[in-house]
């Protein structure tokens, strides 16, 4: 178990007096859910004196609390601690005595020190936090200047609260730090608290330990709520520099794109967390607006991340109404990079949208702005025949594994018009926290000009290496992606755009880029020039999607031929002789790519032409089909 030493001190003599008794009752409440499983135990010393915190420290002990009056007397030691004399007055404690008693043991890992001045310090004299780390112990939480009884209380809640939950003692102390400014937006007193430290930060309380002590039920819905938090997009994590160009193009307002209100999944004030926690595990939604008399009545937020800390600490009843997070309101007039950058300002990840008359008109999550980023502008292929592959008679590049040349009949499909752009990847990552393979390894194969190079620090992010940037190629095609990073952001754009997308098979692209009449390129049978497609390092580099308009295929897709490979589903398989158009999207052999890119010669760019590139390059990237129309 978590095992704690309080002292609180309020001698007779000391200004002002302390409600050390409510301070008790709130510690002990964060604690409670610990002490119920055993996890924790604490031992309260009222009026504490020098022999009675020593008594109390011949046991093993993890954290030393204290609650009372401090000081900062630097021709005395510098900081000092006021415990209860033998006659009710003050007995001051200084560095050097509290450093007797509490640095040297090996068991402690933590002291708190909830008073004033016990973080500050001089030129000469360090904070009495500070030297206690400084003499052997792992942290130390002080204050650095004078902070009122109701604040320390405060603090002292959800720190505790924080460690209870398995939080690090540093995320601890910024959880506290934040209930301060958020329930004194006008007062300093946040900036007190300081933490100082000679360890790595850690928890207190292991998630596994809590997650243990918890009955198999919960353990599981708390694990799906954890999960639903996991797929939330998280608006801390966007940088706006890499998605702006393509929200600024929309011209979608909030109110095109917002849940409408019919569809808005609300519960009343008074609902209880456990059916607040059924209807969120059901809805997938992690912000479920709460009203008071009617819906147009709204409360507050409830964010999964809440509930799933209530939830933790055991509780399994009680309004949620007393959970909620300050609701953010827009109207639905609002443009949607207005209104993104609004949402990063307050830093809410959800807005209630508002009519003109003042009453709810929807609910907008930021992964419905993200979805416009990723919104493809898709181009219908029929059902029908088309010739596959190559006939040497017609076409005297052809490659033996273009061979034989077949019909192939395929249901209607729809393809997006363009490679997936750079800022459409970026939304991807941003929301989702998603490393990709050659981030996860390091480095990503460049074209020098002259071989290929494994370079350090090539990823989508930077693909010709460190010194290259892609925040001002937003609209070119993504590179340095392989099949299962290609994959896993179709499995994203799927659930953000409501529509099934995934990688087209080679016969899929093959059809869109050539259409029905076996041509050798999408324009025709003309061998290409710099009018129609970027090849043959005639730029020597990416260009943005679409800038080939006169290259379009028979059904209007671009960059089909040139800029980059774009990878498939399809196993690669050196002939057509045992071809399947629908063969194994799953598995990790390796695939097809298509079109050639902007530094192959003609013969790459035919439609026909196939490779396999199973590693992150700087000219590989890819596009998506999505089934039906």
């Amino acid at each position: 178990p978590l095992r704690i030493v309080a002292a609180a001190a309020d001698p007779t003599d000391a200004s002002p007096t302390l409600d050390q008794a409510l301070e008790r009752e709130r510690v002990m409440q964060a604690l409670a859910p610990l002490q119920a499983v055993g996890l924790a135990q604490i031992t309260w010393l009222e009026n504490a004196t020098v022999n009675t915190l020593y008594t109390a420290l011949q046991e093993d002990a993890d954290i030393f609390y204290f609650s009372g009056h401090g000081g900062f007397e630097p021709e005395h030691g510098g900081g000092l601690l006021l415990l209860a004399g033998e006659a009710g007055g003050a007995q001051p404690v200084d560095a050097s005595d509290l450093t007797s008693l509490l640095a040297k043991r090996a068991d402690l890992r933590l002291a708190i020190l909830n008073t004033d001045l016990s973080a500050h310090g001089d030129a000469t004299t360090p904070a009495l936090a500070a030297t206690l780390v400084q003499a052997g112990l792992p942290a130390a939480i002080g204050m650095q200047g004078t902070l009122r009884d109701t604040s320390a209380i405060r603090f002292a809640q959800r720190l505790f609260d924080a460690l209870a939950l398995g939080r690090t003692v540093g995320a601890a102390v910024q959880a506290a730090r934040r209930e301060l400014a958020a329930a004194e937006p006008e007062s300093f007193e946040w900036v007190l608290p300081v933490l100082y430290t000679s360890a790595p930060d850690e928890a207190l309380v292991a998630a596994e330990t809590l997650r243990d002590a918890m009955p198999a039920p919960r353990r599981a819905e708390l694990a799906e709520l954890e999960r639903l938090i996991a797929r939330s997009p998280r608006l801390e994590a966007i940088d706006l520099s890499l998605v702006a160009v393509t929200l600024k193009a929309s011209r979608a307002t909030v109110g095109n794109i917002m849940v409408r209100r019919v569809d808005v999944v609300a519960l009343p004030a008074d609902t209880d967390v456990e059916i607040a926690l059924a209807t969120m595990l059901k809805s997938g939604h992690g912000h479920i607006p709460v009203y008071g008399d009617s819906i147009d009545d709204v409360r507050g937020m409830l964010n999964a991340e809440t509930l799933l800390e209530t939830l933790r600490t055991q509780r399994t009843s009680g309004p949620i109404g007393e959970i909620l997070q300050a609701a953010f309101f827009v109207p639905e007039r609002m443009h949607i990079v207005d209104t993104f950058q609004a949402m990063q300002e307050r830093g809410s990840d959800a807005a209630v949208v508002i009519d003109e008359y003042g009453g709810m008109a929807g609910l907008l999550a930021l992964a419905d702005i993200l979805a416009q980023i990723v919104a493809f502008d898709w181009v219908e292929i029929p059902a029908g025949p088309f010739l596959m592959g190559s006939d040497k008679r017609k076409d005297d590049q052809a490659y033996d594994d273009e061979l034989p040349q077949h019909t192939m009949t395929l249901p209607a499909y729809r393809m997006a018009r363009m490679p997936v752009m750079v800022a459409q990847f970026a939304a991807f990552v941003e929301a989702t926290g998603y490393m990709t393979q050659a981030e996860q390894q390091g480095s990503a194969y460049v074209w020098t000009g002259q071989k290929w190079d494994d370079v350090k620090g090539a990823n989508w992010r930077h693909p010709r290496g460190p010194e290259s940037d892609v925040r001002q190629k937003q609209e070119h095609p993504v590179t340095c992606v392989t099949f299962a990073d290609s994959a896993a952001f179709c499995e994203w754009a799927s659930k953000a755009t409501g529509t099934t997308v995934r990688l087209p098979s080679e016969a899929e692209w093959e059809k869109a880029a050539r259409g029905t009449d076996g041509r050798i390129y999408p324009w025709g049978d003309d061998k290409p020039t710099k009018e129609l497609c970027n090849f043959g390092s005639s730029v020597g580099t990416t260009t943005p999607v679409g800038a080939y308009p006169k290259g379009a295929s028979p059904f209007g897709v671009l960059d089909m031929a040139g800029n980059v490979w774009e990878r498939t589903s399809t196993k690669w398989v050196g002939n057509y002789a045992n071809y399947r158009p629908d063969d194994s999207p799953e598995g990790d052999a390796t695939r097809t790519v298509r079109g050639g890119s902007f530094f192959f010669n003609v013969r790459f760019v035919r439609c026909a032409c196939r490779n396999y590139l199973a590693y992150p390059r700087d000219n590989v990237g890819f596009r998506v089909v999505s089934p039906g129309f």
